[in-house]
């Protein structure tokens, strides 16, 4: 039987669609039949997590154990099976998670950023005409350096 140990990131790279947990063998450690099994990076060496769905895109990707001369290997998608792995993990990456919601608020304070600035616009335009109308050039050309 497996069980986590310790689970703490070497440290942590982001990228724009992926995060890449990097692990080191004192951070990483799991119980096997009772015996305490290091991280060895032979293989890989990090989780690699989509940011926007959130899931483990490098589950085929081997990872190894090390306790004294014995060495145990496991995919990355055997270790979601184990009690609290996928739990620490979640905790770890959650802060670098890209969710949908900001997506859309980004998309729509954009939009609302652009038609703040065409009512802006229009508004300066339509202060250049009164100005015009009250024949202030003084007001006319300073209007028209916002343009």
């Amino acid at each position: 039987m497996q069980a986590l140990e310790t689970l703490e990131p070497y440290y942590i790279k982001t990228y724009d669609e992926h995060i890449h947990i990097v692990l080191e063998k004192e951070h990483f450690t799991l119980r096997i039949d009772n015996e305490e099994y290091k991280f060895h990076s032979v293989i890989a060496d990090e989780i690699i997590i989509n940011r926007k769905t959130q899931q483990i895109e490098n589950l085929e990707d081997t990872v190894a154990f090390k306790k004294d001369e014995k060495v145990k290997y496991f995919k990355i998608g055997k270790l979601i099976y184990i009690p609290k792995f996928l739990n620490e993990l979640s905790y770890i990456a959650e802060p670098y998670y890209i969710y949908e919601h900001q997506e859309c608020n980004e998309q729509i304070e954009s939009e609302s950023d652009q038609l703040l600035k065409k009512l802006e616009k229009d508004n300066v335009k339509r202060l250049i005409d009164k100005a015009l109308d009250d024949r202030n050039e003084k007001e006319f050309y300073a209007l028209l350096k916002l343009l």
